[in-house]
């Protein structure tokens, strides 16, 4: 019930939010088997670390969110706290960047993190609609300037899975 507002904003059907309620508690215990033994928490010894690659980003509202983010070090700052956590046996890169569609993706090929543009923008686009509930949005003008917090547009909602390994969040 406490995401109701939001699964409504979502659109999501009512059988579906079912399906959530027993779902979120098996992907959450899957993941943890999956990282179980593979942090530093856990003794886990790793040499690897994790560096920001920036990609390609031609349009405007890629450029504004790039800019903001090498401003902020917000990649490279997430980066470090992914080596610092987890034991990774080999460099990887996190590369943000467009890709032409709302996603996210593993690379195994070249051990790469895509960060697609388009998919930071589609969550930007949904943190911040408000919710049924919300009280009227800041109208000074002001932008925060923080990830997360950029009114920069709209992603238009294109949903391909790049033929990479798509993460499900």
């Amino acid at each position: 019930k406490d995401f109701d507002p939001l699964m409504d904003k979502l659109q999501i059907p009512a059988e579906r939010r079912q399906r959530c309620v027993g779902e979120y508690p098996r992907k959450m215990a899957t993941w943890e088997n999956l990282l179980k033994g593979h942090t530093r928490a856990a003794g886990a010894q790793g040499a690897g670390a994790a560096a920001v690659e920036y990609g390609k980003a031609t349009q405007p509202v890629s450029q504004q969110l790039e800019a903001m983010w090498r401003q902020s070090a917000y990649f490279e700052n997430q980066t470090k706290k992914l080596s610092e956590i987890l034991a990774l046996p080999r460099a990887i890169k996190v590369v943000p960047g467009e890709c032409g569609f709302v996603n996210a993706y593993w690379n195994p090929n070249n051990q790469e993190i895509h960060m697609c543009y388009e998919f930071m923008t589609f969550l930007d686009d949904l943190m911040n609609k408000p919710l049924a509930g919300d009280p009227p949005a800041n109208t000074s003008g002001a932008t925060a300037g923080t990830p997360g917090n950029a009114a920069v547009g709209s992603s238009g909602g294109e949903q391909q899975s790049g033929g990479s390994q798509a993460i499900t969040f």
